[in-house]
């Protein structure tokens, strides 16, 4: 007889989820979709989100110009952080490989100068983000006024 991490390896567990989550795409979704029809004569309002797509800050009544302006200034600002998150990240992770590396072999003047590579990064970085706040988040939020 099969013990139970035997039986439920990985391939298992991936089709047991798929088959929950379709079991409930088709328990849930009907009523989502069908929303409350049978209260008050039909006609209900979904149950599902709605609403417009907007980009942050503007509203439906700005003009297009401010809509793009802001779309940028997001899209720049996100650009920034996901590089921040993704460097930060593998400076980190190649940190930690270093110094793994330098308790098995002994010699830890290759972890200092990783450490300080990525203090230097980082410190880099925050320069980096307070000239693009100063010469082009703000100065897209000059062209709006």
């Amino acid at each position: 007889m099969q013990s139970l991490t035997e039986f439920f390896d990985r391939n298992t567990l991936r089709w047991a989820l798929l088959l929950l989550f379709v079991a409930a795409l088709f328990l849930f979704m009907p009523d989502a979709m069908a929303g409350n029809n049978n209260a008050g004569g039909g006609g209900g309002t979904s149950l599902l989100p709605q609403g417009t797509l907007a980009v942050p800050g503007t509203s439906d009544s700005d003009p297009w110009y401010k809509i793009l302006i802001y779309a940028l200034r997001f899209g720049l600002i996100a650009l920034l952080l996901i590089a921040l998150v993704v460097g930060l990240g593998d400076s980190l992770f190649g940190i930690f490989r270093t110094i793994n590396d330098a308790r098995s072999s002994g010699e830890w003047g290759p972890a200092l100068k990783q450490i300080m590579a990525v203090v230097i990064a980082i410190i880099f970085a925050f320069v980096i983000y307070m000239v693009a706040d100063k010469y082009g988040i703000q100065q897209l939020e000059n062209l709006v006024k």
